[in-house]
């Protein structure tokens, strides 16, 4: 999540996730992190306790 938020910080439109997210044991709360981060701007860290 934090090469993400880095990611979105530099400019990029958004992500593409393959394996990394999907191979997870709950892809959906993964995902969900995923779309905090790039939507919403939350830190990655909040983001992903925000699923737990």
């Amino acid at each position: 999540l934090t090469t993400i938020r880095d990611a979105i910080a530099a400019g990029a439109a958004g992500v593409c996730m393959g394996r990394n997210a999907f191979q997870r044991e709950d892809p959906g709360r993964f995902i969900g992190s995923i779309c905090r981060v790039v939507h919403e701007g939350a830190d990655p860290a909040d983001a992903l306790e925000r699923e737990r």
